[in-house]
């Protein structure tokens, strides 16, 4: 609207909606006083948040009076705590809509007289159509040139089907960037392939990458370039790297016949892909893999590109999926005595189920250069709480690395759904294991 970030925005801007008149609109709205707490006045905000979800997007701009629609004059209103105020709105909003809206935006500005300005953002959801479902209300709002309205039922049907096609986006490039894998083809070369070893396609997928105008972004990945740990390959520390038409690769390569057996792609709209083998142990007709390394490695490398994505501030939600190539008799080992029974996996590709991730601040975010053994300024059992609840976010990834054996879930949580392994990922991870 303004050609800048909400962060961005100052007074000079507000004042100049007042000087041109900017009307309310489809993407546009001014309130004079916050919502109260009263169940009324809270459907009321969450009807108007939803409207702009639903729709194109837009702001809301608390404190600024107006009349039929103009705005006339910065007014403000009155806060005895306005981070308390906006934490009470951030609740409102999370706990009274579904599916959550992703990627709000607040920022207040403080007058002169003591009052303030608070500016909402709302971007157009990927996930619409969502509803207000505070105290059961149930109810799908859009919004056009006059304000909110009902959605109607051509309008629901054609929002629901919007979000069945970026299902089956997904579903469409997961199976196509499996088909280039097996063949051997990609944009940097030849794949080196061995029928005798597993390998793994790591996926994490941004939804907004899977929608028209997501499809036609490119991201700039110069500013992580000096990262290198964070864009290495997942299986090796010495790499190559190129620009493609596709994106951002990294690579390593068998030094005899230069095919790639390892690589990261960091494709322009968001998406990353990673591949690489898996550290499998030949035992005659059986390849056969330790539960615990397994799920360590792999959360090990999802925690890696998770954080890239963050320092990228790509907010959209997201699909984190993991195919298993070549896993036709893979066994996966408990590595302690058991009297399970465990089976040999019966499938050359293993779909593993994809996780969504609503909002990726659901996941502890760390830097990886401030690692302690390389400045020592945090704790190991820091790492140990991230890994955690990184584990605890992926279980249904987890489970079915033990559901290809023939077991229900996996063994490496507790009770209370504590992973076993977060201290033993922690040190992998702080001595640069990842």
């Amino acid at each position: 609207m303004f050609g800048k970030s909400v962060d961005e925005l100052d007074l000079l801007d507000i004042e100049a909606l007042i000087d041109n008149k900017v009307p309310e609109g489809k993407m546009l709205d001014y309130k004079l006083t916050l919502p109260g707490n009263t169940d009324s006045e809270k459907k009321e905000f969450l009807g108007d948040v939803v409207s702009f979800a639903n729709t194109l997007g837009g702001c809301i701009f608390y404190g600024v009076k107006e009349e039929r629609g103009i705005p006339v004059s910065i007014e403000g209103f009155s806060s005895e705590d306005i981070d308390k105020d906006l934490q009470r709105l951030e609740q409102i909003i999370r706990n009274g809509i579904e599916p959550r809206i992703i990627g709000y935006k607040m920022k207040y500005l403080e007058l002169d007289n003591g009052k303030y300005i608070l500016v909402l953002e709302i971007p157009k959801s990927i996930l619409s159509p969502h509803w207000v479902s505070y105290k059961h209300s149930y109810k799908f709002y859009g919004r056009d040139s006059s304000g909110k309205y009902f959605m109607t039922l051509e309008e629901l049907r054609l929002a629901f089907n919007e979000s069945l096609e970026i299902s089956e986006r997904f579903a469409e490039f997961r199976a196509e960037r499996i088909n280039r894998v097996r063949a051997g083809d990609l944009g940097i070369g030849n794949l080196y392939l061995d029928n005798n070893d597993v390998y793994f396609l790591l996926h994490l997928v941004p939804l907004g990458s899977l929608t028209v105008s997501g499809l036609k972004r490119r991201l700039n990945f110069e500013s992580i370039q000096n990262k290198g740990f964070k864009l290495k390959p997942p299986t090796s520390d010495a790499w190559y790297k190129r620009y493609t038409l596709e994106g951002f690769y990294t690579f390593s390569q068998n030094k005899e016949n230069q095919l790639i057996n390892s690589y990261s792609c960091f494709f322009y709209n968001g998406i990353i892909e990673a591949f690489g083998k898996l550290p499998v142990e030949q035992k005659e007709k059986e390849r056969v893999i330790l539960g615990g390394t397994l799920e360590s490695f792999l959360l090990r490398r999802i925690y890696r590109y998770l954080t890239t994505l963050m320092e990228l501030n790509i907010n959209s939600p997201l699909i984190v999926s993991v195919t298993l190539l070549n896993a036709k008799s893979l066994i996966i080992n408990p590595g302690v005595q058991h009297d399970l029974d465990i089976f040999p996996n019966n499938t050359q590709i293993a779909l593993l189920p994809e996780v969504i991730i609503e909002d990726l601040s659901q996941i502890p975010y760390i830097k990886i250069h401030n690692i302690p053994n390389i400045n020592n300024n945090l704790p190991l059992s820091e790492y140990e709480v991230v890994f955690n609840r990184v584990a605890q976010v992926f279980k249904l990834l987890l489970d079915s690395i033990w559901n290809m054996s023939g077991l229900p879930e996996s063994l490496f949580f507790d009770e209370e759904n504590n992973w076993k392994l977060s201290k033993y990922t922690a040190d992998l991870y702080v001595s640069g294991i990842y």
